[in-house]
């Protein structure tokens, strides 16, 4: 599936950085701009608010969020499946846009696939949320952190790993 970002900065099997820091202000931040653009127009924003507004707020749940939480678990299913953990590939839908909108049976496919992941290699120190339903900005927090916790854990894995071969292997002795 294709990635839709704009202006296509992030191909197919990309991990993107986790947002799993918001906060209560950022979604009051989010509702209040949304607030003013309903009642007035997109003209009544600052600069400063048209330029937050069009980067994306981490206080709002939009395509980005999606495609990057379903890309992230994409990478984490295919990074573990090369050393040996589960299988290749999860269900994620990677097209995600604007004009979506997530009906309960696909975050509950998000969050199967982000569990599926723990269940494949190691539970993380933050729960994942038991459901996304009734989503808040805790939940979201807890799934993007624990992609996040997963794939320091996995690069930590991989800096532990000792590579051997024809030529360092057995170093003391002669090879005939």
């Amino acid at each position: 599936m294709a990635w839709h970002f704009v202006d296509n900065d992030f191909p197919s099997g990309s991990w993107i950085e986790p947002v799993w820091q918001r906060t209560q202000a950022d979604i009051d931040y989010a509702l209040r701009l949304n607030n003013k653009i309903a009642r007035n127009g997109w003209s009544s924003l600052t600069p400063q608010e048209q330029s937050d507004w069009a980067a994306g707020l981490i206080g709002c749940l939009n395509y980005w969020d999606l495609n990057r939480i379903e890309m992230d678990s994409e990478f984490l299913s295919n990074l573990l499946y090369q050393y040996g953990y589960g299988f290749g590939g999860l269900p994620v839908k990677t097209d995600w846009d604007m004009t979506d909108f997530p009906h309960s049976a696909e975050m509950e496919r998000i969050r199967t696939n982000v569990q599926t992941l723990i269940d494949v290699y190691y539970e993380q120190d933050v729960p994942l949320p038991e459901t996304l339903q009734n989503l808040d900005w805790r939940k979201l927090n807890d799934l993007e952190n624990v992609l996040k916790l997963m794939k320091e854990m996995i690069h930590r894995m991989e800096q532990s790993f000792r590579y051997s071969g024809t030529f360092t292997c057995g170093e003391d002795g002669d090879i005939y």
